[in-house]
């Protein structure tokens, strides 16, 4: 199986979330809401805050995907989900895709159609190797597919 370390997981976070494009209030999703049906699989821990904001970030076992949320736990600013797409690793590209899924499913549950949008995103950023973005409810949803490195990412932050 292809490695893919947790340092570019954690590099692709840091290109989607610059501390400086953090605005001031929350997107309204708490940290139990972005994590349900995903806190089984990531091993969460303080990390370097972003912004003077608190920070987690967590990992699966194998490092093939990181989770990262910053701000109070009750409002967050923003919310993240880096996973690798390898192919020669059906397990973990099929565990993957739940994640991803289910972290979309969690960050958009106030949107109706936001499913369908995702997966068009997902499509379209893969084909294209360009971020995809939508303002819904004042936060910024992202989609970026680095197809050379089989990385997808996805976040949420307050606009």
């Amino acid at each position: 199986m292809r490695s893919i370390q947790l340092s570019t997981l954690a590099l692709m976070l840091s290109l989607a979330l610059p501390a400086a494009a953090l605005g001031g209030a929350g997107t309204g999703l708490s940290f139990a809401q972005v994590t349900l049906d995903l806190a089984g699989h990531f091993s969460m821990a303080q990390s370097t805050p972003v912004g003077g904001r608190p920070r987690l970030m967590g990992a699966t076992a194998d490092k093939l995907a990181v989770l990262e949320v910053v701000g109070d736990l009750d409002d967050l600013t923003s919310a993240t989900l880096a996973v690798a797409a390898p192919k020669d690793a059906p397990a973990a590209l099929a565990r993957n895709s739940g994640l991803l899924l289910a972290f979309a499913r969690n960050a958009t549950f106030h949107w109706p159609g936001s499913t369908k949008w995702v997966l068009a995103a997902l499509k379209r950023t893969r084909e294209t190797g360009k971020t995809v973005i939508v303002v819904r409810h004042g936060n910024l949803v992202t989609v970026r597919a680095e197809p050379a490195l089989g990385l997808i990412l996805i976040s949420v932050k307050h606009r």
